[in-house]
C-alpha cells in the first residue's frame, strides 16, 4: 500500500509540474517586431518583412488609408482594419491589393494559444507595379493598437455578421456598412463598401437604423 501511494504521488506531480509549464507557455508574450518594411512584389501583392524573432506566430495587420480615415470618422476603424496570422519566421504577402492606393501595414507577436499581441509602429507604402520601399509612419496618424487591448478573431472574414453581404460593387441598391453608416450609388464610398446589409430604399436603410455618411 505504501508503494502504491507513493507512486500515485509521483504521478500527481508530474502532472502537475506539466500543467504548470503549459500554463507558463500559453501566457508567454514576445518582444515588439523590429524592422518593419513592406515593399511591392508584383501586381497588388505586398511583402510585409520584419526582423528574425523566437515569436511562435506573427500576426500582420493592413488597412487602405481612405477607408481606415472614413472608419475612424464613423466610430469604428476596426471596420477598415484585416489582418492574418502567418508562422513563417520573418515575412508574410498579402496579395491583390489595388494597385496606386496607400496602405499602412503593422505587424504583431503572439502565442498562438493567447488572444494578445505586442505590435510593431505602422509603416506605410503606396501599392505599384514596380518594387517601392516602405516610408515610415508619421507619428500623429494612426496609433497603433495597444499591447493590453484584445485584437479581433484571426481572419476578418470569419466576424461577419450574419445578416451582411460580402460581393463585388452593385448598382441600385443601398448599402449599409458594419457600422450603420447608408451608402447611395455613385456616394464616395459606395464602390469600396465589400461588406454590407443590402436596402431597396435609403428610406428603408434609415428605418432600420443606419445613418447618412457624416451624419
Amino acid at each position: 500500500m505504501s508503494r502504491t501511494l507513493k507512486i500515485a504521488g509521483t504521478i500527481t506531480l508530474l502532472l502537475l509540474l506539466a500543467v504548470s509549464a503549459m500554463a507558463a507557455a500559453n501566457a508567454q508574450t514576445y518582444p515588439q517586431p523590429t524592422n518593419v518594411t513592406a515593399e511591392n512584389t508584383t501586381d497588388g501583392h505586398v511583402l510585409v518583412s520584419w526582423a528574425d524573432d523566437a515569436a511562435p506566430v506573427h500576426r500582420v495587420g493592413w488597412t487602405h488609408d481612405a477607408d481606415f480615415r472614413a472608419a475612424e470618422a464613423a466610430g469604428d476603424w476596426l471596420e477598415a482594419f484585416h489582418f492574418a496570422d502567418s508562422k513563417r519566421d520573418t515575412d508574410y504577402t498579402i496579395k491583390y491589393l489595388p494597385r496606386g492606393q496607400q496602405y499602412w501595414f503593422i505587424v504583431g507577436t503572439t502565442n498562438e494559444r493567447f488572444t494578445g499581441a505586442t505590435y510593431s509602429e505602422w509603416t506605410s507604402i503606396t501599392t505599384t507595379a514596380d518594387s517601392t520601399t516602405a516610408t515610415p509612419m508619421p507619428a500623429a496618424t494612426p496609433t497603433p493598437m495597444p499591447a493590453a487591448t484584445p485584437t479581433p478573431a484571426p481572419m476578418p472574414t470569419a466576424t461577419l455578421r450574419p445578416t451582411a453581404t460580402r460581393t463585388s460593387p452593385s448598382t441600385g441598391i443601398i448599402k449599409k456598412s458594419r457600422s450603420g453608416i447608408c451608402h447611395a450609388p455613385g456616394t464616395t464610398y459606395y464602390s469600396r463598401t465589400l461588406i454590407y446589409t443590402p436596402y431597396a430604399t435609403m428610406a428603408e436603410c434609415l428605418a432600420s437604423g443606419g445613418r447618412l455618411p457624416g451624419g
